[in-house]
């Protein structure tokens, strides 16, 4: 019995340790902002539960009740084409959990507890970086590979992502000033 046991849990073992090598791992960086230090970037990532105020989504927001872990809900409409109707859209959502915020190394950590998107496992994290003309958002990511994706698929997506940010930034810095 204790011999089946182990070969069990070596087997188990290895099947884990191949799963883990076959998770994606990259980074993304957005063009500089220039102008805008670290310092003055940062407090816009600080707030997770009210990320559409700076990412290129629709809904953002906390879970109620709020406890340890903090966990949000984003969703957007995703349109099939540029100028569809909002009939031939798709509505993407996915739930977060916080697992770290470091305000004064200007990062956050978070995993994807839930989404309808096909996405298994999901952990980014997301730093504001200083940058001799300004400030830099880095997002690195570690993701399971997701069907009918590539992992350039999902470099290209957070780009667009970062490039979304980039004008919501700038124009919430903008308007504060």
């Amino acid at each position: 019995m204790k011999l089946i046991i182990v070969f069990f849990f070596l087997v188990s073992a290895k099947t884990l340790s191949a799963a883990r090598q076959q998770q994606w791992r990259g980074t993304v960086l957005s063009e500089v902002i220039k102008g805008r230090t670290a310092a003055v970037v940062w407090p816009l990532f600080e707030d997770f539960c009210n990320q559409y105020e700076i990412l290129p989504v629709d809904v953002s927001f906390c879970v109620v009740p709020i406890r340890d872990p903090l966990t949000r809900y984003l969703a957007t409409q995703v349109r099939s084409a540029p100028g569809a109707s909002s009939i031939d859209s798709t509505v993407t959502w996915e739930k977060h959990e916080l697992l770290e915020l470091n305000s004064n190394k200007r990062f956050l950590r978070y995993k994807m507890i839930e989404n309808n998107q096909g996405i298994t496992t999901y952990l980014p994290t997301i730093s504001v970086l200083e940058h001799k003309d300004g400030s830099q958002i880095k997002w690195d990511f570690i993701i399971d590979p997701v069907k009918g994706l590539t992992i350039d698929d999902v470099r290209n997506n957070l780009k667009g992502i970062l490039a979304g940010a980039l004008v919501k930034i700038e124009v919430k810095l903008s308007s504060s000033t």
